[in-house]
């Protein structure tokens, strides 16, 4: 009885372990030429096995929205899909945080005032993710 317990509890601590995302420290530059394009272009070329990546994207001046396909079920066997739309005002990005995964896939967080998760990019390269960031800072700058 103590062995599948012991297997279970190493189970426990090595899994965490092995998905780690490391914070890597970014200062935006808010100097993005046409960071319209930017946003959209990466939200769209975002890794698929890594999260929902939107099929449509319209910048605004004020917001970002996104049309994405969620589907429920588990890996392999999917029950249903819903196509779920989301809005994400510039004036409520608090911060982005970015994140470099143990594989390699470089993750921004985007966070509003109080620090609450608003949505997560994914991108292959660390220039796509600093540009997703700047891009970001310079949206909103501009509604000042």
């Amino acid at each position: 009885m103590r062995k599948p317990l012991l297997f279970v509890a190493l189970l426990v601590l090595l899994v965490p372990a092995c998905s780690h995302f490391d914070i890597v420290q970014y200062q935006p530059n808010p100097n993005d030429n046409h960071p319209q394009k930017t946003i959209e272009r990466i939200l769209k070329e975002q890794p698929p096995s890594w999260g929902d990546v939107p099929h449509s994207v319209k910048v605004q001046d004020d917001r970002i929205e996104m049309w994405l396909v969620q589907e429920s079920g588990m890996p392999g066997l999917k029950f249903s899909s819903s196509e779920v739309s989301k809005v994400i005002y510039f004036k409520h990005i608090g911060k982005t945080v970015l994140h470099k995964h143990g594989s390699g896939v470089w993750y921004v967080e985007i966070l509003d005032p109080l620090g609450q998760w608003m949505h997560s990019v994914n991108c292959y390269e660390v220039a796509d993710a600093k540009a997703f960031i700047d891009a970001l800072y310079t949206m909103k700058a501009s509604l000042r």
